[in-house]
Parts: structure tokens; C-alpha cells; sequence
């Protein structure tokens, strides 16, 4: 088992895709990063982005910590080489399919976006349930008497006179923290819904021309959207909705319920309205082969080299709440 301890939410064998190879240094895939809350870019390698210590670490009897980490690295090697032969081949079928779909769901539920959506869910049920049973006097005793029982680090809290007590329920002065072996396990229950979704979808591969530019990806490059003006609702499950993934820096993914598969050649304007979309939806970060890519901003092309400083892509912290892998 491997003492990995940076584990990666966006797997580095795709990021590749997006990199190049500095001579200097021809073992280490790097590309340019644009921070578009801080509002900066810079060149770093693959390894030092979208990553957070220990995130699929477990906490299991008889188990590695790293075992999950593991199990996710050898897939996510086959992911990329899955990635690589149909950017090659130009044909999006078969194994390869089934493997790059398998990817695209993985991203969409194990993020830190959707896991803190989670935790923060989680945390406002607990205070409601915590308010509701302190709300008298007569519920709070017997909630006392349970945690003297049940509870007894809990002691404390428990010997606190009744109005003491409901103050500090209503207050802010406490927090109910999701064991992150709960939120892998809500991330893994929901893979399988999501997947489903996918494999129903009509997948368009779009391959970039020569005078399109590149494609870009983010830290959260699985990018869904409604195709309804009056309903702009999105959901993996939810018809008149696109899907829209970024595979390599020259080609990318566009799955719908409706129309029909094919491969496409993506003009300039194609891929630069795709960059838009993945900029649009990225929890803090861009990448990008180059800064010579394009976006679109008010249906005028906008340079890549001038994101950074764009104040209309500027970015709040991630506190978005989006729901979409649980429908």
C-alpha cells in the first residue's frame, strides 16, 4: 500500500492532457494554473493542484488508510490511458466509453464542492433536530436523561441548567462535523445513480480544428447545464440538460438526452464557448496548456492571457451550493 498523502479530487493522468513537457524536465507534466479567486496565474506541475491532503483516506478496521487512494490511482491510470486512445483514434465507443463515463462520474461525485454541500446539509439538520428538543423544558430533561445514558463525554452539556443549555443550542458556538468516512460513503452510493445517467446520454465528441485554440479544463471540469431558458434547473437525471467534459486540451465531451452521437470538428467559436462554460462552473481554478486559448464574454472572443485579471470571472470562496449528483 503507498503512504500517498496528496490525494488528488481531479486525477493527474487526466490533467496531463491538458500539459506539456518542459525539456528541462521531460518527466514532469506542467501547465499554466489561473486562480481566479486570487486573481493571479502561474506555471506548476499537475502533482500541485487539485489535490487535498488525505481526502480519500478511510478510516476502516483492518483496512489501509490508503486503500481507497489506491483502488481510485490504478483506475484513474486507465482512465487516462482510455483518454489518450480516443483522442488518438477519434472515436468515442466501445471500452474506452464505458471507462471515460466511469471517470466523468467519479469527478462529478467526489469533489469538495459536493462534499461540503454535503457537510453543510448535514450540519443544519443536527441544529434543527438539536432546537426542536430543547424547545421546553419537559424535552430537554429527556433528552438530558439519554445523553447521561448514551453519551457520557457528553456529561458536561448534560448538567447545564435549561436555559444555559438552549442558548447555546441557538447559538454559533458549535459545529456538527460529517466523519469523512460518511461523506466517501454518500460519494460512492450516488456514483452509481450518476453513472446510470451518463450511459443514457447521446455523447458528441468534439475535436478542435487547427485554428480552434485549446480547449481548457478546471478543478471541477464536470460541467452541467440546462438547455431550457424557463427552467434553469440542472440535475444528472433531468432532461434538456448538458453535459459537457473536457477530455485533452484538443478535444472534448458533449452529452445530451436528446439528439444524436457523432464527432464533430469544433470551430474556434465552438471551443472557446466550451472554455466559457468550464470557466464559468470551476470551484477556484482553470488550466490550460497556454495562456493562448480563448472564452467568450458577451458573445465577444476574450485572449486567455487576460482571465486572470477578468473581473467578470473573478470567483467567490467555494460556498456554491449546486446539488446536482443527488438527483
Amino acid at each position: 500500500m503507498s503512504e500517498t498523502r496528496n490525494h488528488h479530487y481531479v486525477p493527474q493522468g487526466y490533467l496531463r492532457g491538458f500539459a506539456h513537457y518542459p525539456p528541462a524536465n521531460p518527466n514532469r507534466a506542467k501547465f499554466l494554473a489561473i486562480d481566479l479567486i486570487r486573481g493571479k496565474s502561474f506555471h506548476t506541475s499537475v502533482r500541485n493542484v487539485a489535490a487535498i491532503r488525505d481526502f480519500n483516506r478511510i478510516e476502516a478496521d483492518g483496512h489501509d488508510p490508503n486503500a481507497l487512494e489506491d483502488a481510485y490511482s490504478g483506475f484513474e491510470s486507465m482512465a487516462a490511458a482510455a483518454i489518450r486512445r480516443v483522442e488518438k483514434s477519434g472515436v468515442f465507443d466501445g471500452d474506452d466509453k464505458i471507462m471515460v463515463l466511469n471517470l466523468i462520474a467519479l469527478m462529478a461525485t467526489r469533489n469538495p464542492r459536493l462534499r461540503k454541500n454535503w457537510s453543510d446539509f448535514t450540519n443544519r439538520l443536527y441544529r434543527v433536530v438539536l432546537e426542536t428538543s430543547v424547545a421546553t423544558e419537559e424535552r430537554y430533561n429527556n433528552l438530558r436523561k439519554r445523553m447521561e445514558a448514551t453519551r457520557p463525554h457528553a456529561k458536561p452539556l448534560a448538567q447545564m441548567p435549561y436555559e444555559d443549555f438552549r442558548e447555546f443550542v441557538r447559538s454559533d458556538r458549535y459545529v456538527f462535523e460529517t466523519h469523512q468516512n460518511n461523506l466517501i460513503k454518500l460519494e460512492l452510493n450516488v456514483f452509481e445513480t450518476v453513472l446510470k445517467t451518463l450511459f443514457s446520454r447521446k455523447w458528441v465528441l468534439q475535436i478542435g480544428d487547427d485554428q480552434a485554440g485549446d480547449f481548457v479544463t478546471s478543478d471541477h471540469p464536470v460541467v452541467l447545464s440546462s438547455l431550457r431558458q424557463s427552467h434553469p434547473g440542472v440535475g444528472h437525471g433531468l432532461k434538456e440538460t448538458m453535459l459537457l467534459f473536457p477530455l485533452t486540451r484538443k478535444c472534448a465531451l458533449m452529452g445530451t438526452f436528446e439528439g444524436d452521437e457523432g464527432v464533430i470538428q469544433a470551430p474556434a467559436t465552438l471551443v472557446a464557448l466550451a472554455n466559457s462554460a468550464v470557466i464559468a462552473r470551476a470551484g477556484a481554478q482553470v488550466y490550460a496548456y497556454n495562456e493562448s486559448f480563448k472564452y467568450l464574454k458577451h458573445d465577444k472572443m476574450c485572449a486567455g492571457k487576460n482571465l486572470s485579471s477578468d473581473p467578470d470571472c473573478r470567483l467567490r470562496a467555494m460556498d456554491e451550493e449546486e446539488g446536482e449528483a443527488d438527483r
